[in-house]
Order: C-alpha cells, then structure tokens, then sequence
C-alpha cells in the first residue's frame, strides 16, 4: 500500500509512505529555494518520485494536511507580513498620523482604539464537540479545495483517491503515533489556526485517538504569540524563536510580571474546567491588535518577550496540569506550532504528575503530512505505523554528487583545493578540536526546521569564540540566540534528563554547573540552558562516529551544531548548494560526502 501526504500551505512539505514505514519527506523550500515556501509542493512530489522510483499511478490515496483554505496556502514572506499589517490597521506603524491628534478628520489612537472596541459582546466562540467534527472530505469539494487538487488531476489522478484530513487530526496523529506506544497518553496541539481550531487534547489508548476538547481558534495562544512577534519588528510565523530566546534575559523583573498578568487576564476558563477563551469584551486573538498597541507601547523590547513567555509558560502548564490530573495520563505527546517553543516544553516535563513528554520534531504545519499517512494507515488497516526512528528523510548525497558539484563550482576559481577521506568523521573530528569550524553535508537531509548533523555547521562546544566566529562566517544570529549541542551521553552534561531522550532538539535542559564551560557556546547566555541533540549509533551512525573520534581527542563528547545555510535562506540541499556557500560566506573547511573541501 503506497500512500502520499500533502501539505500545500506554509512552508509546504510532501510525505511518501509504503505499507507502515514512511519512506521519503521533503520541504519544498529546499528545492525552490525559498524559505518557508507555501502552495503545492509540486518539485518535492516530483524528487520524492525520482527517488523512490514510484509512479503515481500506483498510489492508493493522496491526503491534504488540512480542509481550510486559512493556512496560507501561497502566502509568501510579503504576503505574510501584508496579513498582519491588516490586523494592526489603521493602528500599525505604518500608519503615522493616527499618531497626530491634530490631524484632520482623524481620531487619536487611544480614541481609535476605544471606538473599536466599544459595545463589543462577549466571547462566544465555544468549539464544535468532536463529534460534530468531519474528520475527513472526499467527494463534493468546494471551489478552494478544487483548485488545491488540481496539480494532481493535472498529473491524471482519479479525483477519488484523493482526500482531506482536518488539521489539527493531522497533529494529533503525528504526535500520537510517531512514537512507541504506550498503554494510556495524553495528546495535545496547539498552534495558531487550523481548521476552525488552535488546539485539541485526546486521548490514546489501545492504538485508538479519542479527541476531548478542542479550542475555537479565536481564542488561540499561537495566534497572540505571533502578534507579538509582528510588534516587535520580527516576521511572525517564523522569528518566535527569538522572542523566546530573548526571554530568560528578563524573566525575573517586575516589568515581565506586569506584562504577564496582563495577558493572564485575557483569558478564562470555561465551565468545564479545560477549554479557554478571551474574556470581554474582546472577541477574537487577531482582533487584539488595537489592544495590544495600547498596552505595550514605550515598553521594552525584552520586558515583552519575557511577559509573553512567561505568560505562556505559565498559561500552558496550569492547563496541561487539569488535564493530566482529569485524565490521569502521565504520558504526554504533543504537536502543532506552539510546541515548537522548547522552553515551555522543559516546563511541561517537570510538572509533577508528567513522566515524559514527546514533541513531534518541527512540529509545525510542515510535519501534517506525517500525521495525515498515520492516520490514514491507521484507518485502513486498523494497525498503528512504524514509530519513527530518525528523521533523515530526505535526498543523499553520493560520490557522483560530489564530483559533479566540484566539476560546476569551479574550484581554480574560488581558489579550493579538495581530498577524499577514508574515514572523513575522523577528519572533522580532528580539525574541530584544533578550534575550527567544518561545514557537514553528507547522508539522507534531515526534514523539519532542526538540522540534525547531515546538513550542519560543527565547532567546538567549549569554545567562547565558536559563536562569533560562526556568525562572523555565515549566520549573522541575533547575539542573544545559542547555538545547539549534538551529544553522546547528554546525561553527563545536563540535568534532569533520566528518562527523556531527546533526538530531534525539541526540549531545553539546564546544563550541570560544572559543566558550563564545556558548553559555552552552546547554552543560553543567561539560564544556561540548551536545546539538546541526542546521538546515538542508531539514529546516525557517521555523526555517532565523528562525535565518539572527538571524544577520544578532546575528553569532551558534546560539539556545537547549527544549520548549514546562508541567512535567510534554507538549509543546503546537494553537494553543488553546499559548495556555493562555502565560496558565498567566510566559512573555510566543507566535508561534502567523504571529501573534504578547503580554501587555499
């Protein structure tokens, strides 16, 4: 049985699965070559095609990660950014004279805003209950959902194996099958839209999903997050790292606990104890732009980021708190934007009553289509999926690769000199350990926004320099933003981490004292805390390697990893793409394959 999932909006992504065993996974931003690239991800299908040597016609259904057209189906970075301008209009700073009281025939904007929101009614968004929910839609499409299909009829497939899954099942599918099953869990998502929804809690048990609560999307946490991020000058939908990043620096003033309780007192319960909404006179997180100009104007950029956080953190863990004390699970999965925020989910893991937690990696809109074939299989066959066991999904990179990238670049040129390598994860090692910084690009590309060690940048993790000189070469980060570490052993280097592994860098952990400094480039500058990369042989048998060689030179078994593309631009893709930015940044050392390339 071969089925594929689709996921045509932001940051489009495509999925290929044969019998219970997902096969091939691809981003569409890597092969257009722009970032978060939305709308049918028709090069993707292709390459996942070429590579599997399947043909379409042998298909047995197609599923589209989400019935609505709300998900940015082709909205670029412009188009975006337009989007949510048109939430702060007439308030955005864009527009200068509702700053001008004198203007002519225009209002204040305290007093705009104070008209927007006069005699607005309370909030009465309460969600559908799940079984008025339709799950699925095969047949009947609307006019949207029609031209959504059209690249496949266009490729001759018959309307009828084709479908659309509700999105928030395609996150709670992800994130309930994507990992060894237990006997009980509690799955919850979160994100900013999806279907008339921001969030779903289930429960799993025998291998059956059994949805619970679902959040009317106007009442989203993601969606106000997102807010946040446009005031702050950042592009929502793909900066709130930094917002969270910014947080610890502030967490603990007076200024973020002002701000926190401020939006603390936007939201309520609702009568049952476990669905949330705004309280009045507001009505919808997207209409909170007026009101959140008001409040947080002249306040500092830190103050927000951690009101905001603290808020969310806080937020979230007093209602996952209900629901594993109401559902007595103390297994936890979860999926959807929000949960992108690792952060908050070392918060959930130490919550009394939670024994674990797991994150479906880059667990936005992108990793859908996963869930989407889970579910699907699922239904067909009444079985549950192979549980993943990595997330190298992607294109390899092999010996015809690499010498076809050396032949187009040109090395007399721009001045490269290259040699093969027997044991090219020994000789990575080595040139680390003498303080420097190796670009890697060899193997199947890892899918999802974290890079995994195939399409990555390493340096040393004890090095206080690593980090400038990384971005002096290439990254040019926010001085405030860490990098990641890649570790054997993590528990030697961090604290409570019995009984979480942590392969795909989902969650922070604090780092041991007394090994900061081994850390230093790769912990959070005020709360040392780290987003950590679990190696093991299993997943990553070259990476296990080139990091256990490291060890055996340095004592040290924990490396600083980053993704390896210029900014702005997404991860490198092929040995000819990897070769262009080494030549296009100042980094100096490439090991494409098993050859290593220099700079004379």
């Amino acid at each position: 049985m071969k089925l594929i999932g689709i996921h045509d909006g932001h940051n489009a992504s495509i999925a290929f699965m044969e019998d219970d065993v997902v096969k091939f996974a691809l981003q569409e931003e890597r092969l257009v070559r722009v970032k978060n690239a939305g709308g049918f991800p028709i090069q993707a299908m292709e390459r996942g095609f070429s590579e599997l040597g399947w043909d379409i016609k042998d298909i047995e259904q197609f599923i589209f990660a989400g019935k609505d057209r709300g998900l940015h189906q082709t909205d670029d970075l412009s188009l975006i950014l337009k989007k949510y301008d048109s939430f702060f209009s007439p308030y955005s700073r864009h527009h200068a004279n509702m700053w001008d009281k004198n203007a002519s025939g225009k209002l204040s904007f305290v007093q705009s805003v104070k008209k927007t929101l006069k005699g607005k009614s309370g909030n009465k968004n309460v969600a559908k209950l799940p079984s008025e929910i339709e799950y699925w839609k095969t047949g009947d499409y609307d006019n949207t959902q029609l031209k959504r299909l059209q690249p496949l009829l266009d490729q001759g497939v018959d309307i009828s194996k084709i479908a659309f899954l509700e999105h928030h099942l395609c996150h709670a599918s992800a994130a309930a099958y994507g990992f060894e099953a237990t006997d009980r869990r509690l799955v919850i998502t979160s994100d900013s839209y999806g279907d008339e929804l921001s969030g779903t809690v289930s429960v799993l048990e025998n291998g059956k999903l059994t949805r619970k609560h679902n959040i009317h999307h106007k009442n989203s946490l993601g969606r106000l997050y997102s807010l946040i991020t446009y005031y702050l000058g950042l592009v929502p939908l793909e900066h709130e790292y930094k917002i969270m990043g910014m947080s610890p620096f502030a967490i603990d003033t007076k200024f973020a606990r002002e701000i926190a309780d401020m939006f603390h007192g936007l939201f309520e319960y609702q009568e049952d104890g476990f669905n949330f909404q705004l309280v009045d006179p507001h009505t919808s997180t997207k209409n909170l732009a007026p009101w959140l100009f008001e409040q947080l104007r002249f306040r500092r950029f830190d103050h927000i980021s951690a009101g905001i956080q603290l808020f969310l953190e806080e937020f979230v863990t007093d209602w996952i708190s209900r629901l594993v004390k109401e559902y007595k699970c103390s297994e936890l999965s979860a999926a959807g934007g929000l949960f992108m925020n690792v952060k908050l989910n070392q918060r959930i893991r130490e919550l009394d009553g939670v024994n674990t937690i797991n994150v479906f990696p880059s667990c936005g809109d992108e990793t859908n289509v996963f869930g989407a074939l889970y579910y699907a299989y699922n239904q067909k066959t009444n079985k549950l999926p192979e549980p993943l066991k990595s997330f190298y999904f992607g294109t390899s990179i092999s010996e015809e690769d690499v010498l076809d990238g050396l032949r187009r670049i040109d090395c007399d040129k721009h001045n490269l000199v290259y040699e093969k390598f027997d044991n090219i994860e020994e000789k990575v090692a080595e040139l680390i350990s003498q303080n420097e910084v190796v670009a890697r690009c060899k193997g199947p590309m890892e899918f999802g926004a974290r890079a995994l060690g195939n399409r990555s940048i390493v340096a040393p993790a004890n090095s206080a320099t690593a980090v400038t000189n990384i971005n002096k070469m290439i990254k040019k980060r926010d001085f405030w933003m860490p990098f990641a570490p890649s570790v054997v052993d993590s528990h030697k280097y961090v604290q409570d981490k019995e009984g979480q592994f942590s392969p795909f860098m989902m969650q922070t952990f604090t780092a041991k004292p007394e090994h900061e400094n081994d850390m230093i480039a790769v912990c959070q500058q005020y709360d040392k805390t780290c987003r950590v990369q679990d190696v093991t042989e299993e997943y990553n048998p070259d990476y296990y390697k080139l990091i256990k060689h490291y060890e055996k030179l340095t004592g040290f078994s924990v490396i600083m990893n980053t993704s390896f593309n210029l900014h702005g631009f997404p991860i490198v893709t092929n040995s000819f793409e990897a070769l262009e930015v080494l030549v296009n940044s100042g980094l100096n050392y490439l090991a494409v394959g098993n050859y290593l390339v220099s700079k004379k």
